[in-house]
């Protein structure tokens, strides 16, 4: 007689396995489901301005899809995103002259995944910069210290 408080491996699987399947799409979701870091970056630090689909806003400020800038621009993008710029920029011909602000605390391996993200979204494509080459020029354009 077989006892009746015992639970098979066939009655597991075959109820367990809709709550594995749960179990993983939830992983998913908590980690690649909510997108890159520079995708998640961008949505916290830059949508406001330069909009959900790189736009940019009405004319104020730029756009980030299909911008010369961007695409010809190298890691020097990453001053503009540390530091900020107060000049007007010129962008797929048409100037900007509305201030960015710029944004001290991101890390540099932070700015890294969000100059390579707005660079190969919204169709646009270029080379990834490496992080090296980020921190170099982030290194470079540094404010001077004023004693």
């Amino acid at each position: 007689m077989k006892n009746k408080s015992s639970i098979s491996w066939r009655t597991i699987l075959a109820f367990g396995w809709p709550v594995l399947l749960a179990l993983g799409i939830f992983a998913y979701i908590q980690t690649e489901g909510k997108g890159s870091a520079g995708q998640r970056l961008y949505a916290l630090h830059c949508t406001n301005c330069h909009g959900e689909q790189g736009a940019g806003l009405r004319g104020l400020y730029p756009p980030l899809a299909g911008a010369d800038y961007l695409l010809e621009g190298g890691a020097e993008i990453a001053c503009l995103i540390r530091y900020g710029y107060q000049d007007s920029l010129l962008v797929n011909g048409k100037w900007y002259s509305q201030a960015m602000p710029g944004n001290k605390l991101l890390q540099d391996q932070e700015i890294t995944a969000l100059v390579n993200y707005i660079r190969n979204e919204w169709g646009n494509e270029a080379e990834t910069i490496p992080f090296q080459e980020i921190k170099s020029a982030l290194d470079s354009c540094k404010p001077e210290s004023k004693n």
